[in-house]
């Protein structure tokens, strides 16, 4: 069960980018980054994640 505990998580956002790409942190060599993403909900109200 521990084999796998460092496997990469996908999610798929479909909005807007809403802030450019920014350096987050680094671990174990990877660096990760972050960005601000204007989501359209069902209720045609937006929200930022």
């Amino acid at each position: 069960m521990t084999d796998n505990l460092y496997t990469n998580n996908q999610a798929t956002i479909i909005g807007e980018s809403i802030s450019p790409f920014e350096f987050y942190h680094e671990f174990k060599g990877e660096s990760f980054y972050r960005i601000v993403v204007r989501v359209e909900r069902y209720s045609m109200t937006s929200r930022r994640v």
